[in-house]
């Protein structure tokens, strides 16, 4: 009398630990470093620390995963890699791709990022 869908748990192979998470969240604060957002908000000498993902490495790749940037293709491409281990290398590989094309186009220098014209 009605639709029954039937689901298989998804293979989350290619286990991560504690330290692939950790590299990810180094990534991370050189993303935020190189958009200007970490030296404001993230402020070591001020006694700020970068964000924390959660301990366990499957969950945190995928938390970390959704905090790329990028297009939703992109993220949805991310969060469909099988394995926490795959998954926080391709998170690694985004963030530094992405620090990378800020610091090559000056965004976080002198504001260039966050300057918006009241037109």
């Amino acid at each position: 009398p009605y639709p029954v869908w039937q689901a298989e748990p998804f293979p989350d192979e290619g286990g991560a630990g504690t330290d692939d998470v950790e590299a990810a969240i180094a990534e991370l604060g050189r993303y935020l470093a190189a958009t200007g957002n970490a030296t404001e908000t993230l402020a070591p000498s001020q006694g700020h620390e970068l964000p924390t993902a959660p301990h366990d490495p499957v969950a945190a790749s995928y938390v970390l995963a959704a905090a790329t940037p990028g297009l939703v293709p992109h993220h949805q491409a991310l969060l469909e890699t099988p394995g926490a281990g795959d998954r926080l290398r391709e998170v690694r590989a985004t963030f530094r791709r992405e620090a990378a094309l800020m610091r090559a186009l000056g965004a976080g220098v002198g504001g260039a990022a966050t300057d918006v014209s009241p037109n």
